[in-house]
């Protein structure tokens, strides 16, 4: 493991003010690995958004890890089925659930907590959109006060997947069973963007939720 990226990201959580910071921890490699190095440079805090879409496993392994870290847990107000039912379920065309349960509730948590920096394991690696990701990003609002400013901080923005795992395997740290079931990433069951195998997935560890 290259000890200058995990440096860098440790200092890029240090420059924060960190009572006014919080870790978003998904229960994926990357806010793990987030969590760990905010941990590291002196912030102890996240907070987890059950939406109670993730799979049974990953709420678990959540729970779990609150034994090392210090992970405020917190539901949603917009209930997914309820809009599911005046709306429409999301699709790959109308993907409307994250901005609407997650990105939404998460703004208006830090509103609540005087959180203005939001620290996520966001890699540009992941998709073309993220590439274009800055280690700190100006987040718009559209239901707050113009005068609040809330800014995501993503500290191994420039890692690769691979400096990832190192990382998780060098400091030994309990990553979610999830991966092992051959997994790339760790979301909800119902993601419209589920891979065939993912939705084969889903049945089989979600049976009573899949229809």
């Amino acid at each position: 493991m290259d000890n200058k990226i995990v440096d860098a990201a440790v200092d890029r959580v240090q420059s924060l003010d960190l009572s006014k910071s919080v870790v978003l921890f998904s229960g994926g490699k990357d806010s793990l690995v987030t969590m760990d190095i905010a941990k590291r440079a002196g912030l102890d805090k996240a907070v987890y958004l059950n939406s109670e879409l993730e799979f049974s496993i990953s709420r678990k392994y959540v729970r779990e890890m609150g034994e090392k870290y210090n992970i405020d847990h917190v539901r949603p107000e917009n209930d997914f089925f309820e809009f599911c039912r005046r709306l429409c379920p999301p699709s790959k065309r109308l993907k409307w659930c994250c901005k609407v349960i997650k990105l939404g509730f998460s703004m208006d948590y830090c509103i609540k907590n005087n959180i203005t920096h939001q620290i996520t394991g966001v890699r540009a690696g992941e998709s073309k959109k993220r590439s274009k990701y800055k280690v700190i990003d100006k987040i718009p609002f559209t239901t707050a006060s113009p005068k609040y400013e809330l800014f995501q901080v993503n500290p191994i923005v420039n890692w690769t997947e691979q400096d990832v795992w190192d990382y998780i395997i060098e400091k030994n740290l309990d990553y979610n069973p999830l991966y092992d079931y051959g997994v790339n990433r760790v979301g909800c069951w119902c993601c419209p963007f589920n891979t065939r195998a993912e939705w084969q997935l889903a049945r089989d560890l979600e049976t009573e939720k899949v229809q």
